[in-house]
């Protein structure tokens, strides 16, 4: 069942705009070790627990013709490779390096997400 956002997250999701992203991400650095890195044991460990957040699993949808508030659903199409990527800026891992390529997914607007509940 759908849960209304509480005002405070409506304030916020109103003030995230392309100019004032309202989003934070990370960007975690893993030293390889010798037997190197494992992304699908990652991505295994993190699909494990996440169940325990359902939060993290949902999407901020509208009301159609904005009859109530904006309620948390189910993300029907929860990817979540599309949230946890991976990258491998070479030998050369400069800070620059890591910025550029962590820029585009941190640009995104929370608000471009927001659907139709719907559709």
């Amino acid at each position: 069942m759908p849960q209304r956002l509480t005002p405070l997250e409506v304030s916020l999701l109103a003030l995230d705009t392309a100019h004032t992203p309202g989003h934070v991400g990370t960007v975690d650095i893993f030293d390889a070790g010798d037997d190197g890195f494992d992304y699908e044991r990652l991505i295994a460990l993190i699909r494990e627990r996440i169940a325990f957040v359902p939060r993290y699993r949902q999407r901020v949808r509208d009301i159609p013709a904005r009859l109530a508030g904006p309620v948390w659903a189910d993300d029907e199409n929860f990817d979540l490779t599309f949230h946890v990527s991976r990258s491998a800026p070479g030998q050369s891992g400069s800070a620059p390096r890591v910025r550029r390529s962590s820029a585009g997914p941190a640009a995104r607007s929370i608000a471009a997400a927001v659907g139709d509940v719907s559709g």
